[in-house]
């Protein structure tokens, strides 16, 4: 009984790469999770758009978490962000120019953080790592079982594959349990630098080869 119980589990929950039916999904979930965000400022849809880029890029990498046919999590890294956001919004400026445009119409305080997020992985620092756990969502009544802990060790593999032996996170400084995950995992603390307002934590993961 027990063992069937167990092949339960297996067939039941699974990781896999992130593909084009999941991106709504995913971007739910982020637009759910990390509330009080520059995305969430900019909406479902620009999250959807970026989600989109991700899957497209061979520079990106996405990963998600399924329990019963249902995205419990999720995970997305990339090689270089800030090289492959310019990128992104150029080709598809005929998307974000109206669409971002008409939502710094309503709120005009957003064209500081449009430019913020252009350019903050030089402003970010961390010893000029490039490569970065750009995010990771974890379903609030899902957390504590090892869900982010399963999705950050395939975006290892992803960041091994590439030859990549380190990479970096932003966390907020006050988000003292996202700052605690990374530690768990074994993050160093790198910096400190001011983003949208307010304080970020840089951490950075090396990755070693045996």
């Amino acid at each position: 009984m027990k063992l069937m119980a167990y092949l339960s589990i297996l067939l039941n929950t699974m990781i896999k790469k992130m593909e084009k039916q999941n991106l709504a999904e995913c971007a739910r979930l982020h637009y759910s999770s990390i509330k009080n965000s520059f995305l969430c400022d900019i909406g479902f849809f620009f999250i959807k758009k970026i989600y989109a880029g991700i899957v497209k890029s061979a520079d990106c990498a996405g990963y998600i978490y399924l329990d019963n046919s249902e995205i419990v999590g999720f995970i997305t890294g990339s090689k270089n962000t800030g090289k492959f956001m310019r990128n992104m919004i150029l080709k598809n400026f005929l998307f974000f120019a109206p669409y971002v445009g008409l939502k710094i119409l309503i709120k005009p305080h957003l064209i500081k953080k449009v430019f913020e997020t252009l350019f903050y992985s030089k402003k970010s620092g961390a010893d000029n790592t490039k490569a970065e756990l750009v995010s990771i969502v974890v379903m609030s009544n899902q957390r504590g079982k090892g869900i982010g802990k399963k999705l950050f060790n395939e975006l290892v593999l992803f960041f091994k594959a590439n030859n990549i032996s380190k990479f970096k996170v932003m966390v907020g400084k006050n988000n003292t349990g996202a700052n605690k995950f990374y530690e768990s995992l074994g993050f160093n603390f790198s910096s400190t630098f001011n983003l949208y307002g307010q304080d970020m934590n840089i951490y950075t993961y090396n990755i070693y080869y045996e």
